[in-house]
C-alpha cells in the first residue's frame, strides 16, 4: 500500500493540484499480492487506456467514485483510490509551475569604425 499526500510544491509531473493544506491524503495505492479477476471487484470500472506496450496493463476507472484499476491479463493488480469527480471539481486545480527564466542574451554591441582610406 502507498499513501500520497498533498504537497506545498508539487513535482512538476503533476496535473492535478488541490485546495487542500499540504499533509492531506491525496490517493491510496492497493497493490495485491494475488490478483483477482475485474469481474470480481465490488465497483463498476470504465475502460481508459491501454494496454501499455510491452508490459500489457490497461486502466479501468470509475471517477465518480473516485477508484482507478490496473488489469493484467484480466486480472486487477492494483487499485488507486483519489479524489471523487466532484471533489476533483470542487477542491481541484491545474497546477501552475512559474516557467523557467531563459538567460537574457545580452544584445551586441556594435562599434562604429571608420576606415579611412590611405589611397594617395
Amino acid at each position: 500500500m502507498t499513501v500520497d499526500f498533498t504537497v506545498e510544491k508539487p513535482d512538476p509531473s503533476a496535473k492535478l493540484c488541490f485546495r487542500v493544506p499540504a499533509g492531506r491524503v491525496r490517493s491510496i495505492n492497493v497493490s495485491f499480492n494475488k490478483r483477482f479477476s475485474l469481474e470480481q471487484f465490488e465497483y463498476k470500472l470504465k475502460y481508459v487506456r491501454g494496454p501499455y506496450g510491452d508490459i500489457g496493463t490497461t486502466e479501468y476507472e470509475n471517477k465518480e467514485l473516485g477508484i482507478r484499476a490496473y488489469v493484467l491479463d484480466g486480472e486487477i493488480s492494483s487499485v488507486v483510490f483519489e479524489p471523487t469527480a466532484s471533489q476533483s471539481e470542487e477542491l481541484g486545480f491545474q497546477c501552475e509551475y512559474p516557467s523557467k527564466s531563459k538567460k537574457q542574451i545580452s544584445p551586441v554591441k556594435h562599434r562604429n569604425v571608420s576606415r579611412k582610406s590611405s589611397r594617395k
